[in-house]
């Protein structure tokens, strides 16, 4: 198999996962009982209160010990692997010669699609619960024995062999080729199933496809096609299996097959209620096809239940970022739907929510996070705020230079030049201060703040009267957007076209807009802000019929907003006409009252 040919999540994601699991590794020390408890949350006299419905039936005759396994499996489908090692631990409790218990302490322990597994001491805890469950398997089940036998491939004594690069690769092939055969032999199993197109994903996080999501020709690279085809097997015959959906999810939301994608958010959507990182995977879908306010909706649920969720476990390292990552989220959701108020909540309560040692132990990370909130006031034209807006500490270089784009942004749109391009230089210095191999998310970060350079520039070169310089700008801007590698949400979350839509209508280049315009919703389909820029286009046009279809299509997308489109997509453009205006007037209304 290839390897990823886009960087992994950056070696501190793994960082902050195995502080987390070497926690869970010494219960008896009272120092890391203080951070992450040696106990699963639901911990108490009897049997959990379900997570999810899911079962996965065991050899274990312990109905306590099913439970606890139950949970760890459902845990560790929802990517919280730190409390799935503690619910396998506590099945192993209650049943000490439950093999699939220390099966699943050793699968929670390993690499996943957003974490590598780099830790020598994690790699040996997973080591030893491998072979635990090895020397167990007996009495197993024949497809719990196939399971076992199959990850004793995925990991190695590293006395013997210390921990590489190259050598965890040749483990993850060797596991991805044994779960192969683990399907062959059990093609009804869910698990097996499961697991095999995960192994196989797990080689290639990310990377997954030959296109960009928007183009329809892309083709599945290599291993992809048996773990599509694995997973369309997977959900046929057990059509509410969490795992599957999820994975299918992230394989196909970037792929020709968002359909299939949509399918599964569908199908998960309440499957697993406990779970905050499942309750928010449809929208990684969702959020494809339009759907904005779902996706919005089931972040919303998400950050509550990871709120619920740490105030009973403490400080959870990793899973911390989950819930950023629903709160992010949630506003770039918001933002698409015309709702400031829950974008601008959700990006504040996004910093709020994570505990200052991740943001001071893990400021590489939050760097990506923390100017968010930068985002939506530019998004909504909030000018003021954003002048107001303090400056970021030291340690977070990118966030200091994205916070001198959206002041030269703030000052372009309200005609101080001389103060934007004051900004303009700073931006540069800060930029220049980013490390070369700083990442935000999946994307580098200088390939991030390559597009806020462009809109920068053509900003204030369309204020200063150039226009020709503007657009160059601006077309560059928006290449260097689709140049990025798929993520979610996008690390720039403005789309580039909806400022160069916006400023060509002002000059009426409608052909110009109109491009822009369709570019965009074939990215961001059935968005308000390029609805109401295509229906503006139409009138332009003297196509009535065009505007009033378009018309109606963006009041539906935006019957949830609380912001009026005054200046069309983007607010660095003057207020818009009388009769533009008037689409969006009654959908603000509307919103009033949602």
């Amino acid at each position: 198999m290839n390897t990823p040919t886009r960087p992994r999540r950056a070696s501190w994601l793994a960082a902050a996962l195995l502080g987390t699991l070497a926690a869970c590794s010494s219960p008896s020390d009272p120092a890391d009982r203080a951070i992450i408890p040696s106990r699963p949350v639901a911990d108490g006299d009897g049997p959990p209160a379900p997570l999810g419905a899911y079962s996965r039936q065991t050899s274990t005759e312990i109905p306590a010990a099913q439970a606890w396994f139950d949970r760890g499996l459902l845990w560790t489908y929802g990517f919280n692997h730190a409390e799935a090692v503690r619910c396998f631990q506590r099945a192993q409790e209650l049943d000490p010669g439950f093999a699939m218990a220390h099966w699943g302490e050793a699968l929670a322990l390993g690499p996943n699609i957003n974490a590598p597994m780099e830790d020598p001491a994690v790699a040996a805890q997973a080591y030893a619960a491998s072979r635990k469950a090895l020397d167990l398997s007996a009495d197993a089940l024949p497809v719990e024995r196939t399971l076992i036998v199959a990850l004793q491939s995925r990991y190695a004594d590293h006395r013997a062999r210390p921990m590489s690069a190259e050598f965890r690769k040749d483990l993850d092939a060797a596991y991805a080729t044994a779960m192969a055969e683990a399907w062959h032999a059990h093609p009804s199993d869910p698990e097996v199933g499961t697991l095999y197109a995960d192994a196989l994903m797990n080689q290639r996080p990310w990377d997954y496809w030959t296109s960009k999501f928007w183009e329809a020709d892309g083709q599945p690279k290599e291993g992809m096609q048996q773990a599509l085809d694995t997973l369309r097997k997977v959900v046929a015959d057990h059509p509410r299996h969490p795992g599957a959906h999820h994975m299918r999810i992230h394989l196909c939301e970037a792929s020709p097959f968002v359909a299939e994608a949509v399918e599964s958010a569908d199908a998960l959507a309440g499957l697993v209620p406990g779970s905050g990182h499942l309750v928010h995977m449809p929208s990684h879908a969702w959020i494809r096809v339009g759907r904005y306010r779902d996706a919005e909706r089931v972040n919303l649920e998400a950050v509550q239940l990871d709120r619920n969720y740490f105030a009973k476990a403490g400080p959870q390292g990793l899973y911390e970022f989950y819930q950023a990552h629903n709160s992010h989220f949630l506003a770039w959701a918001a933002m698409y739907g015309g709702r400031y108020q829950a974008a601008r909540d959700a990006a504040r309560a996004l910093v709020a929510d994570l505990p200052q040692v991740v943001l001071v132990d893990y400021a590489v990370f939050a760097d990506g996070f923390l100017p968010v909130e930068l985002h939506v006031l530019v998004r909504f034209g909030k000018w003021a705020e954003i002048l107001a807006f303090d400056e970021f500490h030291a340690r977070y270089p990118f966030s200091r230079a994205m916070r001198a784009y959206a002041r030269g942004i703030a000052f372009a749109a309200t005609g101080e030049t001389a103060a934007a391009r004051v900004e303009q230089e700073r931006f540069e210095e800060l930029a220049d201060l980013v490390p070369a191999d700083a990442m935000i998310f999946y994307n580098r970060a200088h390939d991030v703040l390559a597009i806020g350079r462009a809109m920068l520039a053509g900003e204030i070169s369309y204020r200063e009267g150039d226009h020709d310089r503007a657009w160059s700008s601006l077309r560059s801007a928006a290449a260097a957007e689709d140049a990025l590698s798929y993520d979610e949400p996008s690390p720039w979350m403005m789309p580039v076209r909806h400022a160069l839509g916006a400023l060509s209508l002002e000059q009426d280049l409608v052909e110009q807009a109109e491009q822009a315009y369709r570019e965009d919703l074939v990215r961001h389909p059935e968005n308000g802000w390029a609805l109401h820029g295509l229906a503006e286009c139409a009138r332009k046009r003297g196509d009535e019929a065009a505007a009033k279809a378009l018309t109606a299509r963006f009041d539906a997308a935006w019957q949830h907003a609380d912001t009026p489109l005054s200046n069309g997509s983007c607010f660095c453009r003057g207020l818009v006409g009388a009769e533009m205006g008037s689409c969006c007037e009654g959908s603000a209304k509307v919103a009033t009252g949602d």
